[in-house]
């Protein structure tokens, strides 16, 4: 997939907080901003486990900004180990420092080394990586795939399948009620590059104010090498919190306010999302110890642990 691997465009590094009817540049200086004694009393004080992100960033509307921008939920509402582990210290320390660690990973890149704060994307999307493992898979003779079943825990897909239980690697949750999950919906909006020249090239605006219908606008267009919009276009993704009671009309006017004043040549609705909510505490919940089985994935290990190859790595060292 190498020639469908890109790192994001250089251009598109700034992000913006949206707030009391204005745009703020987010930056070094807005974690100065909060004190750097009171920030660092926070950092302090979470590392006894199980805090919120609240209780880690004492800036309520940057800390609603990115917790709503991640798991489409206040601050308050989810766990710290899970979101920021490298700053609260959750888990054991890796077993050699940070530094020398960072400068092994530099040495492993294949493609290209990554800027510091950059994402990379595939063309087409996840769907590309899907796909292709999907294809590589099948031609592996000792593994099958097997859709739409449903099992209620890994000693049921054990039995089913009639496996040992050490070979289950489980990637979901065990115990979840519809409470548990926040509901999101995601719009995307398009507009000649005419029509936004107001709107700099940037990552997008995170929007913490609940009276706003949108609480995030993502520069689909300035951020990736491959192409999400046609010539002369820029596409953003806007995402819109169940809870803030919105529909088309009142998210079409928020967009008049804060992105373009013009009506988009394209608007729709793409999708309804349920996203899991992490409690505070939840990561400190999680007893591996005594259980026979693998677990992986953003229910087990955390928002942290998001690398394809880092995931299977930290499998394989289980066995």
């Amino acid at each position: 997939l190498n020639e469908q691997f890109s790192p994001s465009r250089t251009e598109a590094t700034t992000r913006w907080i949206y707030q009391n009817n204005k745009k703020k540049r987010l930056s070094f200086f807005t974690a100065l901003s909060m004190g750097p004694f009171r920030l660092f009393h926070s950092i302090k004080t979470s590392r006894n486990g199980g805090a919120s992100v609240a209780g880690l960033i004492p800036e309520q509307s940057i800390a609603d900004a990115m917790t709503l921008g991640i798991v489409n939920d206040l601050s308050t509402n989810v766990d710290a180990d899970f979101l920021m582990p490298s700053i609260t210290r959750y888990g054991e320390n890796p077993p050699i420092k940070w530094s020398k660690l960072k400068k092994q990973i530099q040495k492993t890149y294949p493609i290209f080394t990554p800027r510091k704060g950059s994402l990379a994307s595939l063309r087409g999307g996840m769907d590309t990586l899907i796909q292709a493992l999907v294809e590589r898979l099948n031609e592996i003779r000792n593994v099958k795939f097997h859709f739409l079943q449903s099992f209620d825990n890994p000693v049921h897909a054990a039995v089913e399948r009639n496996v040992p239980i050490e070979s289950v690697i489980w990637c979901g949750p065990l115990t979840r009620t519809p409470d548990q999950y926040t509901n999101l919906g995601i719009y995307v909006a398009g507009y000649t590059k005419t029509d936004t020249r107001d709107v700099p090239i940037g990552y997008g605006t995170l929007i913490p104010d609940p009276k706003v219908p949108i609480s995030g606008i993502l520069h689909e267009s300035d951020v990736h090498q491959s192409p999400r919009a046609p010539e002369n276009h820029r596409l953003f993704r806007i995402m819109v919190p169940s809870d803030r009671d919105a529909d088309d009309t009142s998210v079409r006017k928020s967009l008049k306010k804060i992105l373009s004043s013009s009506e988009p040549v394209l608007f729709k609705k793409i999708a309804d999302r349920m996203i899991p909510s992490y409690k505070p505490g939840y990561m400190a919940s999680l007893e591996a110890k005594g259980i026979e089985y693998s677990r992986a994935g953003w229910f087990y290990s955390g928002i942290s642990v998001t690398h394809v190859v880092t995931e299977a790595e930290r499998i394989a060292d289980l066995f």
